[in-house]
This record gives structure tokens, sequence and C-alpha cells, in this order.
């Protein structure tokens, strides 16, 4: 360390704190003998030292400062008679009483400069962070948070993002990617999402979504018996008005339609079925409208079987004691299943009001709006044109 340096030094940190016209101008200056009033010593020593320089010794507590000169310095031993020694770099104070030493290091090129104990060097720190503790009271070393495709273990416990470099699926389909990069979601990958090495997402369990397929009725066809009456809804003075299909109270009037499945639809799941529909009158307490869908559902390549019937639950939404004019109202039949169903697929429909059924006792016509499907979805669309390309997880 150049008596330059230790000069600056003294003036930057020490200097102020001192009695006034105490300088370090010089190297050995009499008027640092007053920083006894400050730390509370005899003498201090503060010129340069050469390693082999005999300390002054008497029962006085002196400090030496090194020079940076690197080696065993001879003169100063420790408690057990050990010579003392600095290294490259080093910037060190010897303080002692009748030549027993005690070497601080200041400053050197492994320790952190006027630092507690914890840490002592950079050994074995290499591409760590430096960061204050907990308690605020020294540095520490800390793990930098590197995001890698094939180590789990380099993102915190504490989070819900693993990566995971492990297939997952069951092997249904020939073209299924086997490495997913990232999984977010529980440890068992049931509750999650899931992006592949080819960025394609897909979800499962609560990650699923729900998407509709709505069908408006004026796009449905009437079959030339049994059609319900297209009729004017509402309107204002001298306008043409909207229109919607009134279904009769006491005949089984029917509309048909197909639906093609979406392709984010989760293959074999079931399917959700909803009727929208609004009266023009009020009713009575605790009459109720019964609907009625008909329907046959089959893969590309696969025959349609007999049709099947999904009727309407008694209850609509919103639950009002009276069916009241005007409130558009939900009624959802029977789910339908969609075991091994898959996105390449056809429902053939028939809905009709169930005027047969004894739930139905609302004594007036009522419009259908429309029908909404809603599919489980699992991907945001398919992986390819003509399949689904993803598996379970």
């Amino acid at each position: 360390m150049a008596w330059e340096t230790l000069k600056a030094y003294i003036d930057d940190k020490i200097r102020d704190k001192l009695p006034i016209k105490i300088s370090a101008d010089n190297d050995h200056n009499p008027t640092l003998n007053e920083i006894v009033d400050v730390f509370g010593q005899d003498y201090i020593y503060s010129g340069i030292t050469s390693k082999t320089l005999q300390p002054f010794n008497d029962d006085n507590n002196r400090m030496y400062f090194t020079d940076g000169s690197v080696g065993n310095y001879l003169f100063f031993k420790d408690e057990v008679g050990s010579v003392l020694s600095v290294e490259e770099g080093e910037f060190v104070i010897f303080t002692g009483v009748n030549n027993v030493w005690v070497k601080r290091t200041i400053y050197n090129n492994g320790t952190f400069l006027t630092l507690p104990d914890t840490p002592s060097s950079y050994s074995g720190n290499a591409g760590s962070e430096v960061r204050v503790n907990d308690t605020g009271t020294a540095l520490e070393f800390s793990n930098t948070i590197k995001f890698t495709p094939t180590l789990e273990s380099e993102i915190e416990a504490s989070t819900e993002i693993t990566q995971v470099m492990s297939t997952q699926g069951d092997g249904i389909y020939s073209d299924e990617i086997t490495t997913p990069l990232l999984i977010a979601g529980d440890s068992n990958y049931q509750d999650s999402t899931m992006v592949d090495d080819t960025g394609f997402m897909t979800f499962w369990g609560t990650g699923e979504n729900y998407q509709a397929v709505n069908v408006s009725m004026l796009q449905a066809k009437a079959i030339g018996d049994n059609d319900p009456d297209l009729v004017q809804y509402k309107s204002q003075t001298g306008s043409t008005g909207v229109y919607a299909y009134a279904f009769d109270r006491d005949t089984e009037e029917e509309l048909v339609f197909t639906v093609d499945v979406p392709r984010q639809y989760t293959e074999s799941s079931d399917v959700g079925v909803n009727f929208n529909w609004v009266s023009a009158v009020d009713g009575a307490a605790a009459l109720n409208v019964a609907w009625g869908m008909e329907y046959t559902w089959a893969n590309r390549g696969e025959t349609f079987s007999d049709t099947s019937i999904a009727s309407s639950v008694s209850t609509r939404v919103p639950v009002d004691a009276n069916i009241n004019q005007d409130v558009l109202y939900r009624s959802e039949v029977d789910v339908i299943d969609g075991a091994g169903k898959d996105i390449n697929s056809t429902i053939i429909c028939r809905v009709f009001r169930d005027a047969t059924n004894g739930a139905d006792t609302f004594p007036s016509d009522v419009f259908l709006l429309s029908v909404d499907f809603h599919f489980a979805c699992n991907s945001v669309g398919s992986r390819n044109e003509q399949s689904k390309g993803v598996s379970t997880p």
C-alpha cells in the first residue's frame, strides 16, 4: 500500500473525526499524537514500514501500516511466536504490545472490505451474487437462479413452477411430444399447464377451460312438420323489429342442425348443452318450461348410431319464483356422453320443446333463441391439422 494511498484513506475515513489541525501530510507527523484523544492510544506510528523493520516495543499499543510488501514480517510475531505474513495485494495493520502482534487485514484480493467475518473469502462462490443478510449486519453470497431446461433443482422450491425433462403421456398418439419444458401447477401434473419443446400448450385437470359453440335458432332448419312459428318478438313504432321462433305449449315443435366439434376439445370428455329462451308474458308461481334434444354423434370414418334424447332439468337460471316477461333464461339438458369422441366428429341434432313432458307447466309460447354446447378444452387448438397431438399427463 503506497503512502499516498494510505494518506488518502486517512483523509477520507478518519480526518473529519480527529481534533482540529491534525493532518496526514507527512510520512511521520508528530501532530498525529493527538489521535490519542480519539483512539485512546499513547502513540501511533503512521509511516511506511518494511518487512524487516524492528518495531518499537514498550507497554504502548502501537499500529503499523504495511507498504504492500509480501512475505514474512520477521519482527512481527503472534502470541505463540509465529511470524506474521502478508500476501500479495493485502493492506494490513499490525497492532501489538510487548512484541505480541495481531495482523488485521483491511483489504486483499480475496476478502471483503471492512466487513464481518462471514463471508471471509470468495473461494467456492464463483457465479454467486452478493446480498445483505437477513439481519442487515453483513454481506453474504447467494446462488444465482438459472432457468435451464434440464435442472429442476435450479428453481426455488417455494414456487409452483417446476421444470422437467421426462416423458409425459400415455402413448396414445404417435406424434405426441414427450419432453415438456415447463409445467405450472401441482407436482403430479394432474392439475397443470404444460408447454413442450415445440411451444405447444396443453391444460390438465383444473387447468382445463370451457369453450362454447353457439347455434342460433335462426340458423337451424325447420323440417315442415311441427315447425315453430317465426314471429316478431320486439319492435318499435314503424320498425320491422326482431324475430324469433315461438315454441308452442301443446305441440312438440322442433328445429334441426349439426355441430362440428371444435379443435380445442378435450377428446372423450362429456359435453354440456344449454337452451337459451325468453317469454313474452309473465307466468304464475312454480311454472316451468321443458326442453329436449335428440342427437347422434360420430367420429370421421365411423357409423352414426341410433339417436339418443337428452332432456332439460327442471331448474332454470336465473331461479326466479315465476317466469318473468322478457328475462333471458337458461335451461340445461343432461350432459352428452363423449366417450371415444375426437376432434374430427359431428353431432346431428333435433331440438324441441318437450310439450308432452309433465315438467312443462307454462301455458304460453316461449321463444328459443339459441342452443350452446359447452366443451371442455385442454388446448388452444390441435397440434396437427387432422389430429389432436396431445396425451394425458
